[in-house]
């Protein structure tokens, strides 16, 4: 029997980093969704699989970094948190920057080696970096999206 041939599979790793660490990337980005999806940092850490501790120092120094906040504390509300305007917006450029690079990296990858490449996101759900990507319910982790989604936190 022929051995199956499967398309290669594209995989970019974009963030930006100042000299004392990462600014923001892919890994914030998911962490600001599910956030954003569950209006709770300790909800949001429990899914990437990370401690309250460290979900909200990554915050704190990106925070610090650019200069502005990242969550905001509904009023008359003890817990819980939203993301603020400035960090919708930070999440859209990102995301708007992160899908011209990668189409102009398969773009790239067809005219230098003669095919293109998938692309990680769509191949893999587990990526699920931005809302349309993302699955409707949650899924138990296989290893390999517990994997990406812990590769993806560190950035």
């Amino acid at each position: 029997m022929p051995k199956k041939t499967q398309q290669p599979v594209m995989r970019l790793h974009l963030w930006l980093e100042q000299s004392d660490g990462v600014l923001f990337g892919q890994g914030r980005l998911q962490l600001l969704e599910y956030i954003d999806q569950t209006g709770s940092i300790n909800a949001a850490a429990k899914r990437l699989g990370m401690s309250y501790r460290a979900a909200w120092g990554k915050i704190k120094a990106s925070e610090e970094a650019l200069g502005f906040k990242l969550l905001e504390q509904p009023e008359g509300r003890r817990s819980g948190c939203r993301l603020s305007d400035a960090a919708r917006m930070l999440m859209t450029g990102y995301r708007n920057w992160l899908d011209e690079v990668e189409a102009l990296a398969l773009q790239k990858a067809e005219e230098h080696l003669g095919y293109m490449p998938e692309r990680f996101i769509n191949r893999h759900g587990a990526c699920a970096l931005t809302p349309r990507h993302a699955p409707a319910a949650k899924k138990k982790n296989t290893p390999s999206q517990a994997a990406v989604e812990k590769s993806a936190s560190a950035h």
